[in-house]
């Protein structure tokens, strides 16, 4: 038996999706309802909306990686700190998720336990989404279709939900799997 916080949290609360839906849930919620009240009022703007998001997700995300490397450069050797340089490259890029997704074998497996940066896989999938969400939604306003935007998402999210196989452990570093957690307010 593993004495860790994430053992111990694993056998607390067995799962472990549970918080990360409901983030992505409120999240896409917030985002996308500011998103269409912006193209309502005129005042959306790519550049305002990813100035936002960097301003808000970007000084705590440095600090959190120039810590963690820190550590990584007394605690680790060679290739562990190698390892640590591929994730925290990947996460520069919104692209850590495909990082975990390739090298461990689910969030919870003892592969995964061991890595400072597990958890940044979640902001890379949230980031891909709001890049593609906020193209779609752009684009199909600016086509007037509004209506048929906010079908497209609930239905698409919904039969996502209804019609998923059983989660696999892996499935949650793509975010397609997600992505139905984060549709239209």
């Amino acid at each position: 038996m593993t004495c860790s916080p994430v053992s111990f949290i694993k056998q607390l609360l067995p799962g472990g999706y549970a918080g990360v839906d409901v983030f992505f849930v409120i999240s896409g919620y917030l985002i996308i309802g500011g998103i269409v009240r912006d193209l309502s009022s005129g005042s959306f703007s790519f550049a305002s909306f990813y100035y936002r998001r960097a301003k808000r997700i970007i000084p705590a995300y440095f600090i959190m990686i120039s810590a963690t490397l820190l550590v990584g450069v007394l605690w680790y050797s060679d290739r562990p700190f190698y390892d640590l340089g591929s994730a925290v490259l990947r996460s520069f890029f919104f692209a850590a998720n495909h990082y975990f997704y390739k090298f461990t074998s689910g969030y919870f497996a003892q592969s995964g336990e061991s890595h400072p940066l597990l958890n940044i896989w979640s902001l890379s999938v949230e980031e891909q989404f709001y890049i593609i969400i906020s193209l779609m939604i752009w684009t199909v306003w600016k086509l007037e279709k509004k209506d048929g935007l906010y079908g497209a998402c609930m239905h698409g999210g919904n039969g996502r939900m209804l019609f998923s196989r059983a989660r696999q452990a892996r499935e949650c570093y793509i975010i397609l799997p997600c992505a139905w957690m984060m549709k239209c307010p």
